[in-house]
C-alpha cells in the first residue's frame, strides 16, 4: 500500500497508529528474519543494496535476492562462491554469474551513466580476481571501466603508463599485495 493511502487510513481512523507505522517502516526497511533490508538505501545514497555472500548460507542470499527482486531494485552479489552460486534455483532470468570475480549481477532498470571513468589496475596477475569484482562493481553501477593488468609491482616506469590510458580515468583502482603499489602508482600519475 502506497504511504500516501496509509496517511489517509490512519487520518480516517480506519487504520490504527501502530499500523500506520508498521506500513510506512516497510516502505524503507523489511526484516527478513536473519536479515533487514534498507530498501531506501538507493534514494538515501544513489546506490542500492548489495549482498555479500561470504559468510551467508545460499538459502539467506536466495531470500535476499528474493526481496531485492520483488521490489524491483538492481541485485548485486560480492563474493558468491560458486557452490553458493550453484544452490541459488529462482535467480532473475537474465542475471550473470562471473565466476573468476564470484560476483552475481541483475539489472531490474539500467543505471545511470556518470561523467567519470574509472582504471582498475594490477601489478601482477594473482590479483586480477579482485581487479575484476572491482571492475565488475563499478560496471554494475554505470561508470566506465578500463582495465589495465600486471602491469607489475616493480616496474616503476612501465610503460603502460605512458599510453595515456590511465591519464583518460578520472579514478584508479589499484590492486595489489604489495602495500609500496600504491605509492609508486601515486608517483606515476600524481593521482
Amino acid at each position: 500500500m502506497a504511504i500516501e493511502d496509509l496517511l489517509n487510513q490512519y487520518k480516517s481512523g480506519t487504520l490504527d497508529l501502530a499500523d500506520a507505522l508498521t506500513g510506512i517502516r516497510a516502505h524503507y526497511f523489511e526484516d527478513i528474519g536473519h536479515t533487514i533490508i534498507d530498501h531506501d538505501r538507493k534514494r538515501r545514497t544513489g546506490a542500492g543494496e548489495v549482498i555479500f555472500g561470504e559468510g551467508k548460507s545460499a538459502d539467506q542470499i536466495a531470500d535476499i535476492i528474493s526481496s531485492l527482486q520483488a521490489k524491483n531494485s538492481n541485485i548485486l552479489v560480492t563474493r558468491l562462491h560458486p557452490d553458493k552460486y550453484a544452490a541459488l534455483t529462482d535467480l532473475p532470468q537474465n542475471a550473470s554469474y562471473h565466476s573468476n570475480a564470484q560476483l552475481l549481477s541483475w539489472h531490474a532498470q539500467p543505471p545511470q551513466s556518470p561523467s567519470t571513468s574509472i582504471a582498475v589496475v594490477t601489478a601482477g596477475t594473482s590479483d586480477i580476481n579482485v581487479a575484476e569484482e572491482a571492475a565488475l562493481t563499478a560496471e554494475f553501477f554505470g561508470n566506465p571501466v578500463t582495465r589495465i593488468f600486471d602491469v607489475g609491482g616493480g616496474r616503476i616506469t612501465s610503460p603502460i603508463i605512458s599510453t595515456g590510458r590511465l591519464a583518460r580515468s578520472t579514478s584508479t583502482h589499484c590492486c595489489c599485495r604489495n602495500g609500496g603499489c600504491p605509492a609508486k602508482r601515486h608517483r606515476r600519475t600524481g593521482r
